[in-house]
């Protein structure tokens, strides 16, 4: 469940890129997680826009530690977290609930990138402030569209 879909003409890293500026207008520090690949493009991605984060890298194919997460909120004052759902480099579904679960607790907005779930597997977006998908990933049609669900109001600059 989410309150809207924005849809525009490009892949799932234009979609990754405008869900990237819309948390660059929001202001206050995150963390991004990565456990492959694509998580470390959300940190190289997000390192371009000068967006004050904290990139968090677990070796590859290890699931996030959620108490080690908590604590790195708190220490560090983190007011918005993003990942990777599925970290399609190396097969390892993060627990998009646990991991919203414990942004709500805190405080802290959830991004998500749903690239290899959105249509694989239904997940509850009612948790996350926004999450990205594209055409031709997980919803296995063809390439072009870059998807952003937005339960939060888009900033306009």
């Amino acid at each position: 469940m989410y309150k809207k879909t924005y849809l525009l003409t490009g892949s799932g890293t234009a979609a990754n890129e405008a869900m990237i500026w819309q948390i660059k207008l929001l202001q206050g520090k995150g963390l991004i997680l990565s456990n492959g690949e694509f998580g470390s493009r959300l940190i190289e991605q997000a390192s371009r826009t000068s967006l004050q984060f904290i990139g968090h890298k677990y070796i590859c194919g290890q699931p996030f530690d959620l108490c080690e997460i908590e604590n790195n909120i708190h220490q560090n004052g983190v007011r918005w977290m993003l990942f990777c759902h599925c970290e399609t480099s190396t097969g390892v579904v993060n627990n998009l609930d646990n991991i919203s679960e414990l942004c709500r607790r805190n405080g802290c907005l959830c991004f998500v990138d749903c690239m290899s779930t959105a249509g694989a597997q239904p997940p509850d977006l009612s948790g996350i402030a926004m999450a990205t998908a594209s055409s031709g990933k997980g919803l296995a049609s063809i390439p072009g569209l870059a998807i952003i669900f937005s339960n939060i109001e888009m900033i306009e600059c």
